[in-house]
C-alpha cells in the first residue's frame, strides 16, 4: 500500500503573495515569489528524496477563486519542473 504523501501547507491573504510580482510572464509560467519557493523548498529538503509531497495552499475564499481560474496547480508544477530542469543541467 503506498504511502501519504507528506504535505507543505502555505498559507497568504492574496494570491499574488505567492508570484513574483515583476515577472510579466502569463500567469501559468511566472516565477515564484522568492521567499515562497525558499519556504517550500526549505520543507522539501526535509523529506527523504524519494518521498513524494504535496503542496497545499490556503487562501481565502475569494482569492481560492482566483486560484482555480489562473490556473495556480499548473503554474505551481510548471515552475518546479523548470525549476528541477534547470538543477540537472
Amino acid at each position: 500500500m503506498p504511502e501519504k504523501p507528506a504535505t507543505i501547507e502555505v498559507a497568504a491573504r492574496e494570491l499574488t503573495q505567492l508570484f513574483n510580482s515583476l515577472d510579466p510572464s502569463p500567469f501559468p509560467e511566472r516565477d515564484l515569489d522568492n521567499e515562497a519557493e525558499a519556504y517550500i523548498v526549505s520543507w522539501a529538503k526535509e523529506l527523504t528524496p524519494i518521498e513524494h509531497f504535496r503542496i497545499v495552499i490556503h487562501l481565502p475564499k475569494t482569492e481560492t477563486i482566483k486560484a482555480e481560474q489562473y490556473g495556480v496547480r499548473r503554474a505551481f508544477s510548471n515552475y518546479f519542473n523548470y525549476r528541477s530542469e534547470v538543477l540537472e543541467r
